[in-house]
């Protein structure tokens, strides 16, 4: 009897050591930095994309696909969401990812958000449901809006809290 259950407890230690996949605990589109960074240092760049219709996710770290990193995200967070980046007049136009390579497959990408080696982030406005999110791009918590035109103000650094540049300067 002490054998079987030696042989057991051996058995459940070696198959525990071949699953090696680690989850990234993505519970909200709002905590996403905070999800990536464990597995991010100085000088490393992880890019998180949704593809596949934003049904599949995957992790890179320094541009190598991250096989041993699986995403365990809410997808309903992610479902039919658009994302605005200012454009050269400063007006809101929407972001159009590159699509990536993922296991030799060339994927579309709807939805990428990256940490960069310095510590800063991919910086846009994320539109779910009737909420705009904010994504600043340096050490910034995520803001809200419920219009776009705010949201776009906000990113630029053209309101605070209400506050417009123009009231700043009067």
């Amino acid at each position: 009897m002490i054998v079987v259950v030696l042989i057991g407890v051996t058995y459940a230690l070696v198959l525990s050591n071949f699953n090696t996949k680690k989850k990234v605990h993505i519970l909200k589109v709002s905590n996403i930095k905070e999800s990536l960074l464990p597995f991010w240092s100085k000088g490393k760049r992880i890019d998180f994309y949704l593809y596949h219709n934003c049904q599949k996710s995957a992790i890179f770290i320094n541009e190598d696909y991250q096989e041993e990193l699986e995403a365990d995200i809410k997808l309903s967070e992610f479902d039919k969401i658009e994302v605005y980046k200012p454009d050269y007049r400063g007006e809101a136009t929407k972001v159009e990812f590159t699509p990536v390579m993922i296991e030799k497959k060339l994927q579309k990408v709807c939805y990428k958000y990256t940490l960069f080696p310095n510590g800063s982030n991919s910086s846009y406005i994320l539109k779910k449901k009737k909420a705009y999110y904010i994504f600043y791009p340096y050490f910034q918590d995520v803001n809200s809006s419920e219009d776009l035109s705010e949201a776009m103000d906000l990113l630029q650094h053209k309101s605070y809290k209400g506050v417009t540049q123009d009231e700043v300067n009067d």
